[in-house]
């Protein structure tokens, strides 16, 4: 997080540079010279060639290789945190619970479930804009780990009430972080052509997830507590991958994010340094 707030305190110092000289030249300068400025600004600071990048240039082009798989890094972990398998099997799990004893019925726990889910999405609005992407994505995976663990510990011990709790904890986290953001960074870092590879990835994940997770739960040796244990070192180790890997994307204008991850940009921010 500390390098995440130095980078970005460095690019609104740098903005803020920029604007007060572009005013000052702005000021002094005749028409056509106003003409030239906008010119040359729009042009540094849009990317008007990703719309017609090939894959050739996604998976080869040292501008735009790196972002095209940080974007399906980033989409992996998304769907491999278990999202899915709560939705998917919570009121069969909830079903087997209330023979232990719940304080709710199945119905009641999904209808709970939807609320929460609905009231999450509603929060993430203000989540998105006011914390940078890096953090939630770090934070986000590290706490849904956690809810992830917590539903596993619960489940042993045969305490439902908890480990619908646990459910509703991670619900939360998970669509104020990654639920709110994969998409929106994804677009952000990789060319236009590779959202659509980003979207096929992730729900090639969610298929395989699906065909695999309820397996999981009914063996002998997972059970659904050491399912939810595996969901919760996934993602853990995702919020360490993005602890490692990922870079802030917020304040920066379209150019500077497609170009985030070129090598170029590194070999310009060594020399700088």
């Amino acid at each position: 997080m500390a390098r995440g707030a130095l980078a970005t305190k460095k690019i609104i110092k740098l903005k803020l540079q920029l604007n007060a000289a572009i005013e000052s030249i702005y000021v002094h300068a005749n028409t056509h010279q106003k003409q030239e400025i906008f010119a040359k600004y729009i042009a540094n600071t849009c990317q008007k060639d990703t719309s017609s990048c090939t894959f050739k240039d996604a998976f080869s082009d040292p501008k735009y290789i790196a972002g095209t798989w940080i974007a399906l890094g980033v989409m992996f972990w998304h769907e491999m945190v278990g999202n899915n398998a709560i939705m998917l099997y919570s009121n069969q799990m909830l079903d087997d619970m209330s023979k232990e004893g719940s304080a709710l019925t199945p119905r009641q726990g999904t209808y709970l479930i939807g609320v929460v889910n609905f009231l999450s999405s509603a929060t993430s609005i203000f989540s998105a804009k006011h914390f940078t992407r890096r953090s939630l994505f770090i934070w986000g995976h590290f706490l849904m780990g956690l809810s992830h663990v917590a539903v596993g510990v619960f489940a042993y011990l045969d305490q439902p009430t908890a480990v619908l709790m646990s459910m509703l904890s991670f619900i939360f986290f998970f669509q104020n972080s990654s639920g709110c953001i994969t998409w929106l960074y994804c677009s952000e870092v990789a060319v236009d052509l590779v959202l659509g590879f980003v979207g096929f990835t992730g729900y090639l994940v969610v298929f395989i997830l699906t065909l695999t997770t309820q397996f999981m739960m009914e063996s002998e040796t997972l059970h659904a507590w050491g399912t939810f244990w595996l969901f919760g070192g996934i993602s853990l180790v995702a919020a360490l991958w993005m602890h490692a890997y990922l870079k802030e994307t917020k304040g920066l204008n379209d150019k500077q994010k497609k170009e985030l991850y070129s090598k170029r940009r590194k070999v310009a921010e060594a020399s700088e340094d």
